[in-house]
């Protein structure tokens, strides 16, 4: 969240908490604040006053509600500058780079790849699922390896980290013996 948008939660935020407190307050028989209002509106540099008031907080309201709407650009994927130009290489061409590094480890049946662009560099999710058959913190470090290896080599960006989610360990329901 921006500066900006902090403050003016922060602002609004203290606001509330004030009116809920002289709600609070009046609903026990206080009746001081209503009666200094009203003396207020009576005069009328009070009522501008009261607009004034009401206009820079609806003006708040409409500045945050609007920015709440915003969101943070995404991505496009890993940009470089040559000598010649610019390259860049989309999210979907590093998972394609990632699909191929892990399907390269034995034992793997199934990969989804996601990806993070960040600006230390990439960080990598990998779900799979895996044959029955293999060791998860062996085969996991495998793949580890290669994802890392595999988008420096192609890519020549840096990979920050890389996290293996094993989403299943796939039991051939065919090779049951009956």
């Amino acid at each position: 969240m921006k500066v900006k948008a902090r403050l003016l939660v922060s602002l609004l935020s203290l606001l509330l908490t004030g009116l809920g407190v002289l709600a609070i307050a009046i609903s026990l028989g206080w009746m001081v604040p209503i009666d200094q209002l009203l003396s207020v509106l009576n005069q009328t540099q009070g009522k501008w006053l009261v607009g004034l008031v009401g206009a820079v907080l609806l003006l708040l309201g409409l500045i945050l509600f609007f920015d709440s709407f915003k969101t943070a650009p995404v991505p496009q994927g890993v940009i470089r500058e040559l000598k010649l130009g610019r390259v860049v290489t989309t999210v979907q061409a590093l998972e394609s780079v990632v699909h191929r590094a892990v399907r390269q480890v034995r034992g793997v049946r199934e990969v989804k790849p996601l990806i993070r662009v960040e600006a230390a560099g990439l960080i990598v999710v990998v779900r799979v699922v895996l044959s029955p058959e293999v060791k998860v913190p062996e085969i996991a470090e495998q793949i580890q390896q290669n994802v890392k290896t595999q988008i420096n080599d192609t890519i020549g960006t840096e990979v920050v980290e890389v996290r293996v989610k094993v989403d299943n360990i796939g039991y051939d329901a065919a090779a049951r013996v009956e």
